[in-house]
């Protein structure tokens, strides 16, 4: 089962209930994947690992390794891109930094208003700009 719900506490819950009936629990919690994995969930549905799967491996191997450090470093650089990512609705969100990392983004097949498309313009130079900066690619 996958939680992605506004509620982060609820994972608690759906890995209680989980082990009751077993099934398992994966988060869409992309920024809080560590705290997800250490209330029991098992992996991450990511849209963030659409375009940057090595950054959402590595932040899942450092929890696997119980690297504090490590954890701590690609926690920062998740939560880094879903900030950028939260300034625009998905799934457009997730097209720009598709877009941002290189690969080739579909087209949107809705309506976008001009100042939309616009801000979507600007996430994508932002988002660009962050992979660079952090060494993301």
């Amino acid at each position: 089962m996958k939680q992605s719900g506004a509620e982060f506490d609820y994972h608690r819950d759906l890995v209680a209930l989980g082990r009751e009936k077993n099934f398992v629990v994966l988060t869409g919690a992309d920024t809080r994947l560590a705290e997800a994995l250490s209330l029991g969930c098992t992996g991450c549905v990511s849209g963030i690992a659409d375009a940057l799967p090595n950054l959402m491996v590595s932040a899942y191997r450092a929890f696997k390794d119980a690297d504090p450090a490590t954890i701590a470093a690609t926690t920062a650089k998740v939560k880094a891109v879903g900030d950028l990512l939260d300034t625009l609705a998905f799934p457009l969100n997730i097209g720009a930094l598709v877009e941002a990392s290189g690969l080739t983004a579909g087209e949107f097949k809705s309506a976008v208003c001009p100042a939309t498309a616009a801000r979507r313009t600007d996430l994508v130079a932002k988002l660009r700009r962050l992979i660079q900066d952090q060494h993301l690619e």
